[in-house]
């Protein structure tokens, strides 16, 4: 056991030695080198220098830089590389270009730190080769985030009871401009948007923001968005007008209003802003002038006759609306009045109360003989009655009653008819015709006459509440005689007068709460959300559209704002499967595998969630818990020079090193040799295109290393790496294709032919010859021949062989050509066609292993060749606009456009990712016109600032704009005289002295007053910043000063 204890403590101490010799065999890390760049990738290096001959690692290490954006727009490095020679291949990290002088073939690497894309993690172009970049912030480190969240760990210090969903105090950004603002037509942003909260997982211990995924086993808390400020876009602001009011008066000359809008429209949606927004278009009349062409005038007809015969009654007349149908009621002629009859009555006393005597005259009771008659009961009959009918037979009536006088007043007294029973009773009706009545069509009876008339009723209720409606009057028939209300068909149909109406409630309408329909419901089940949209809105036309409605601040609507949500399918989930967040990939590059929980759970109608069994759930239907994940191979083949090297036709077999591309024909035997120093050749091995070479009878790898290939195949083309400990170098070969002719079995002595098996040798006797030798000749034994052929020199075999070797004939048999299978257009597709090998023996054609055939020297004939599709599409580009019309960019110089798409042959217009993007030709182009020219364009002068004093300042605005277009020409006119934006305001007459201003109140200083009128600017800007400015606008500048505090 003490021994034991010994064997551990030393090999401890070696260890412990040997990390300690290291590390004093290197001096320190330089401090970093500045970056190579300023932005858009760069590299900082540090180097150390060895101290002894026993160092291990890297003398120098590479972090990345300067990798923000560069904020001027330019071409890739991958693009302007060559410097305009034709580009052949572009990598990520090396570009492959043509001189268009040579022809020659140039390799050059893109900058080192440029970024690049790798499978799975941050990468950039680092010697030629796209480099993973750890999460340390070195080039090729091996450091990676773990499980865990933590750099360079091991995944085992999680502990997912700390890490926690946290709602931070930052929000997702609102518009900031109104560059930000795009797509109007919908695709795009709101003008009023939401910001969210950004949500992140912590550390619950430290606080540390940690990946995501470690907290994909809690569920992540709802936030609610708050709303953005409006973003007003000057630029996209216009003026809106509203429907105009009547025209008042409504007969002649008059005015009409209407309401005016500055407004933006977003998303079909128009939104209401201060008019400085509009200042640069011309506001729309709020008010003109208007004449009515409809002057209708009252007109009254006579009275008629009182409808009484003692007392009052009532006479009426005939009102009519003539020259229009716009009378104003409230100007209407009475059509009833009361009247008197001429004799008091009372009934109810049954006494007359006459105060003149005259209406007892002979005329009224007859002729009186004395003076007791005069006092005896008496009938006194009133007047007819008018004619019931104004022409044909009608009746007219009177009333007759029974009075005498009373001896003592000598007043009338009304006595009961009885106490005149006996005196002979007056007619009450008697017929009459004022006229006969012509034909119904020839009738031209005056209005006033008819019996029944048509009258203008109440007014209706009005068809809009606001913005301006209409009312209608009633029509109605009345009968003339009791004023009352009849059919229609009383009334004459040919009189009845035109339907009259009026506008009503022309102010403007309310603001009001303007609410969209809800949203599909956020879950299908356990309690989820619909959204609308509630906005405060008014209502500013009656047309339909954007412009009917302009949205306001919400504080201009007083009712209560609706709900913007609603709980929707309040209803129990069943239980599902629940995945969290895959973990990283095993490994960062090449297959290696990656996990996920999964576990069963339940929803209530509530939204609450809740784990359950896995047998609640269906078993079927669980998710996958592993996949695997494949990133590439583990590195990029690194080029360590720019060689280019090219076959000539003679040469069979080549020795070829490390570096740079070559191109070779088929058939030809190759060796690499890979340039491994102080290490166990044995140990190297090679991959190709990031595959480990096996070795067989074609391709190995020999016992120092180097890389051999016999009669090299088309389909051997691809990035050759040799690695040791790490990776070495690599070799790009391509080949191109020879002739090859059948071949005859060669019989004459030959070296020993390797195996395909493992490089043994088979041992073939005499007797084994011979005893097989029947078979060989007739039934063609084909694993005897393989023997025979692969065998060593055993001069017995060769005999054997030599006898029939006329007969004996190899040969490939080659299939046809497929169709071109090409992926993508631009890059070259393959096409492939079947061989096999093909032995004749006395007449008998027999298939054999392919090994046969190359066996005896026979070119292997290819089984893919490169290929390219007719039916790519291309770009296409139309005529270049004329230069005369199009958008001036400069003084003098215009842009010209054009349109290029990408079509097939036939036509056939596709999306542009078909057709070579970098080859896309220009759709744009500047071009010389004269027309472009620009000009200081200014507004009308404004008000003037003040009417008192010594006046104020009028200002207007200043606009550089094309002369030929109108449009904004930005800064093209500098070189011009800029026109006056200010001027005096200019009086006829004396201006009277203003009253004391504020800034008055706040002067201290009798000396302090304003020495010029274009003071007033300084109440618009705010501005006393110079000390010239202070001593001319004292005043002004005391009171702009106080009023900030």
């Amino acid at each position: 056991m003490k021994c034991s204890y010994t064997v551990v403590f030393l090999l401890f101490y070696l260890l412990i030695a040997s990390f300690h010799v290291d590390a004093l065999s290197w001096a320190a890390w330089s401090p970093w080198s500045s970056c190579t760049k300023t932005c858009g990738g760069g590299v900082s290096r540090q180097l150390r220098r060895c101290l002894t001959s026993k160092c291990s690692g890297e003398s120098v290490r590479f972090k990345v830089c300067a990798q923000k954006t560069c904020e001027s727009k330019s071409r890739l490095a991958r693009d302007t590389i060559c410097g305009g020679e034709e580009i052949v291949s572009r990598g990520q990290c090396e570009v492959v270009c043509r001189s268009r002088l040579t022809g020659a073939n140039f390799l050059w690497r893109v900058d080192d730190g440029t970024p690049c894309q790798a499978a799975t993690s941050r990468a950039v172009c680092s010697k030629g080769s796209c480099q993973i970049v750890g999460c340390d912030g070195l080039i090729s480190s091996s450091f990676r985030f773990d499980a865990c969240g933590v750099c360079g760990g091991r995944g085992d210090t999680c502990d997912n009871g700390k890490f926690i969903w946290k709602v931070s105090e930052e929000y997702t950004a609102c518009a900031s401009n109104c560059d930000d603002i795009v797509d109007w037509s919908g695709a795009g942003r709101s003008i009023a948007s939401t910001s969210q909260p950004i949500v992140v997982c912590v550390n619950a211990i430290t606080g540390r923001v940690v990946p995501e995924k470690l907290c994909a086993d809690k569920l992540r808390p709802k936030v609610e968005a708050r709303p953005c400020p409006m973003l007003i876009c000057p630029s996209r602001c216009r003026w809106m007008a509203a429907d105009w009011t009547e025209c008042v008066p409504h007969c002649g000359e008059g005015t009409r209003k209407r309401e005016v809008y500055c407004v933006q429209t977003a998303h079909n949606v128009t939104v209401h802003v201060p008019d400085t927004f509009c200042e640069n278009g011309t506001r729309p009349a709020a008010e003109e002038n208007c004449v009515s062409t409809s002057c209708g005038r009252w007109e009254a007809g006579k009275w008629s006759k009182c409808t009484a015969s003692c007392g009052q009654g009532v006479r009426r007349r005939h009102v009519a609306c003539v020259g229009g149908s716009d009378c104003d009621e409230g100007g209407r002629p009475r059509q009833e009045t009361t009247c008197y009859a001429g004799i008091p009555c009372s009934i109810a006393t049954n006494s007359l109360d006459w105060n003149d005597r005259a209406y007892l005259d002979g005329n009224t009771f007859g002729s009186m003989d004395n003076h007791n008659d005069w006092q005896a009961p008496r009938l006194v009959a009133g007047e007819w009655s008018t004619c019931s009918s104004t022409c044909g037979t009608g009746v007219m009536s009177r009333t007759v009653e029974c009075v005498a006088v009373n001896p003592i007043s000598s007043a009338p007294i009304k006595l009961p008819m009885s106490e005149c029973q006996d005196q002979e009773q007056p007619k009450l009706f008697e017929s009459c015709e004022v006229r006969s009545c012509p034909l119904q069509e020839d009738s031209k009876l005056s209005e006033d006459e008819a019996p029944y008339q048509w009258r203008y009723g109440d007014w209706t209720q009005c068809s809009a509440s606001c913005l301006g409606g209409k009312q209608k009057a009633a029509l109605k028939c009345i009968q003339v005689s009791t004023g009352k209300s009849v059919q229609w068909s009383q009334c004459d149909a040919r009189r009845r007068p035109p339907e009259k109406s009026r506008p009503c409630n022309q102010h403007p309408c309310p603001p009001f709460w303007l609410t969209s329909k809800y949203s599909d419901c956020s879950m299908s089940c356990g309690s989820g959300t619909a959204r609308r949209s509630v906005k405060c809105a008014q209502t500013v036309s009656k047309t339909d559209g954007a412009d009917a409605h302009i949205v306001l601040r919400d504080d201009r609507c007083h009712f209560k704002k609706p709900q913007e949500t609603e709980t929707c399918n309040v209803v129990a989930c069943p239980a599902t499967w629940v995945t969290a967040q895959w973990t990283e990939c095993s490994r960062s590059c090449d297959s290696g595998e990656r996990r996920r929980q999964v576990w069963c759970e339940i929803r209530d109608s509530r939204g609450k969630t809740q784990r359950r069994p896995d047998v609640e759930c269906d078993a079927n239907t669980k998710p996958q818990t592993v996949e695997v994940c494949s990133f590439g191979s583990c590195s990029r083949p690194e080029l360590l020079s720019n060689r280019v090297f090219e076959q000539n036709a003679e040469q069979k077999k080549l020795t070829l090193g490390i570096g740079g591309v070559a191109t070779l024909y088929q058939g030809t035997s190759i060796k690499i040799k890979c340039p491994a120093k102080k290490f166990d050749k044995k140990k190297i091995y090679w991959k190709k295109n990031g595959k480990k070479i096996k070795n067989d009878a074609h391709i190995k790898v020999s016992a120092n290393g180097n890389l051999r290939v016999f009669h090299a195949r088309m389909e051997d083309a691809g990035v050759y790496e040799c690695f040791t400990d790490r990776l070495q170098g690599n070799v790009t070969l391509n080949f191109k294709y020879r002739d090859f002719p059948a071949s005859r079995v060669d019989l004459a002595p030959k070296p020993q032919i390797p195996s395909t098996k493992n490089r043994q040798r088979v041992q073939v006797s005499k007797e084994d010859v011979l005893r097989e030798q029947a078979s060989v000749l007739h039934k063609m034994n084909v694993s005897l021949i393989e023997a025979l052929l692969t065998a060593p020199n055993d001069e017995k075999a060769r005999e054997q062989l030599r006898k029939y070797g006329n007969e004996l004939v190899a040969r490939w048999d080659i299939g046809h050509w497929s169709e071109c299978r090409q992926k993508t257009c631009h890059v070259a597709g393959y096409q492939a066609r079947g061989i096999s090998c093909k032995v004749t023996f006395h007449g008998e054609i027999r298939n054999v292993d392919n090994s046969i055939c190359e066996s005896l020297a026979s070119v292997r004939p290819p089984e893919t060749r490169p290929c390219h599709r007719e039916d790519c599409p291309r770009w296409e580009a139309s005529q270049w606009s004329e230069c005369s019309s199009q958008r001036c960019v400069s003084s003098m110089l215009a842009q010209k456009r054009r349109n290029v798409t990408c079509r097939f042959t036939n036509g056939t217009s596709v999306d542009i990712q078909h057709c070579d993007i970098t080859n896309r030709p220009a759709t744009t182009m500047d071009c010389p016109n004269q027309n472009c020219k620009a000009e200081w364009r200014t507004s009308d002068w404004g008000s003037c600032s003040s009417e008192c004093g010594t006046g104020g300042v009028q200002l207007r605005l200043l606009s550089c704009v094309w002369i030929s277009s109108g449009r904004p020409a930005g800064r093209n006119c500098e070189q011009m005289r800029r026109p006056h934006s200010a001027r005096a305001c200019v009086a006829d007459e004396p201006l009277p002295p203003c009253m004391p201003t504020a800034s008055a109140l706040y002067q201290r200083d009798a000396s302090c007053q304003d020495q010029s009128r274009f003071c007033d600017i300084i109440k618009l800007f705010h501005s006393c910043d110079s000390l010239e400015v202070r001593q001319k606008c004292c005043s002004t500048c005391t009171f702009v000063e106080r009023k900030k505090f």
